[in-house]
């Protein structure tokens, strides 16, 4: 990219980066052993969570319909599946949860 095509970013570009650059150190402070200190681990995590951490899923280990739920969405073979190519990667993976989710909904549970 030349310096006429880098000065002709505009600046919804350049905002979409830092977000992206902020959330990607988040993701690797999250996977990491040695976590960001100070304010810049805060600024990170708030802007990556506003509400906070919450579960992307919960199922209840005394409910067998629960746990094959779960085997439905994490176990190795779904994981494979949703994120070998043409799996359609975490798209594919958040709606089986959502379906999951609407199918315990539904069984009054």
């Amino acid at each position: 990219m030349t310096t006429s095509e880098q000065q002709a970013v505009p600046v919804a570009g350049e905002a979409r980066r830092v977000a992206l650059v902020e959330r990607i150190g988040t993701i690797a402070d999250l996977a990491c052993t040695t976590p960001l200190t100070g304010g810049l681990g805060d600024v990170a995590y708030a802007a990556a969570f506003p509400d906070g951490l919450k579960p992307i899923a919960t199922f209840r280990t005394d409910d067998p319909a629960d746990l094959e739920r779960a085997k439905a969405v994490l176990s190795r073979e779904a994981l494979t599946r949703f994120f070998s190519p043409g799996g359609g990667g975490m798209s594919a993976f958040t709606d089986a949860l959502a379906t999951s989710r609407s199918q315990h909904e539904g069984a009054g549970r």
